[in-house]
């Protein structure tokens, strides 16, 4: 009886390991359903593991002596007037997780309607670019190629104002 029981006890641990497993791996998909359906699979792991991200800091364009325009559908009409290389920055893994993630985001809002852009993030590897654009001020972000905004959950909003300050410290 001693050792049936043992085993049973090990059964029992196993199961639940991979019971805790399972529920585990269930609610971490379901953190990030919608953002996915958002960013698409190739962008939101591109956003995840890209080896380059720089930060641009935007102004409107001015229409005389000003630096080309971004060439970007997503930011026509906008200059960069700052960029950092952000890749190895503090904070950065945090910050790329909160992007893919759910609860970042306020889901019931209203789209942006004339966004005012003040930063985009640009993620790069060999062969895929991305660049996610940024009113902090509305709380607003939208994506290259996608038509629609979303809207910032104070939590991501406020983390990503102190990360982008600490990231330009000219501002």
């Amino acid at each position: 009886m001693n050792l049936n029981s043992g085993k049973l006890v090990i059964l029992i641990i196993a199961a639940a390991a991979f019971i805790a497993a399972g529920g585990a791996w269930w609610h971490q998909r379901q953190q990030g359903r919608r953002a996915l359906a958002y960013w698409g699979a190739g962008t939101a792991l591109l956003i995840r593991r890209a080896e380059h991200v720089t930060l641009l800091t935007l102004k409107p364009t001015q229409t005389t002596g000003e630096e080309p325009p971004v060439q970007s559908d997503l930011l026509q009409g906008y200059t960069i007037v700052d960029r950092h290389e952000i890749s190895q920055a503090r904070g950065l893994i945090h910050a790329r997780q909160a992007l893919i993630s759910d609860p970042s985001y306020i889901w019931k809002s209203t789209p942006a309607t004339n966004p005012r852009w003040e930063f985009a993030l640009r993620f790069n590897d060999d062969n895929e670019d991305t660049i996610v654009a940024f009113d902090l001020t509305r709380g607003y972000l939208q994506a290259k190629g996608r038509n629609s905004t979303l809207k910032l959950g104070p939590t991501l909003m406020n983390g990503l104002r102190q990360f982008f300050a600490e990231q330009t410290p000219s501002s």
